[in-house]
């Protein structure tokens, strides 16, 4: 029975960690949806698919498709000038004026690939291109 008394507050502790450690996980969870909005409308829209998809085929249908689109870069504004990134690896991937200018280096840079281009709501790139 001692021991019992000796243990319980090592568990208590350890129970009161972890349900703190959920309420900081929580209001991380929050955080992100309210900083990146889109990205979880995506990540949910693509986990219907994958859940409505029944068999294995279906899911490697939906990956080929998925690649079949092209990679995503990132398009920032710095200064009168627009960059491209990739955007799963932040790979540099070219520079213009305006959105036709990049995506004429982008696709001699990388011929055979296709891009698509994001431009985050509040990023003053969206000017540049029309």
């Amino acid at each position: 029975m001692d021991t019992l008394f000796a243990v319980m507050p090592y568990v208590a502790v350890a129970y009161i960690s972890y349900r703190i450690g959920a309420f900081v996980k929580g209001i991380e969870v929050i955080q992100n949806l309210a900083r990146n909005p889109q990205k979880t409308v995506e990540m949910l829209e693509e986990l219907k698919k994958i859940q409505e998809a029944e068999t294995i085929e279906e899911l490697n249908k939906l990956e080929e498709a998925k690649e079949a689109d092209g990679k995503e870069m990132l398009i920032e504004r710095v200064g009168d000038q627009l960059y491209a990134y990739a955007k799963d690896t932040g790979q540099f991937l070219g520079q213009g004026p305006n959105f036709d200018a990049v995506a004429d280096v982008v696709s001699k840079r990388f011929p055979g690939q296709n891009f698509f281009g994001t431009i985050s709501a509040d990023d003053p790139a969206k000017e540049l291109v029309k």
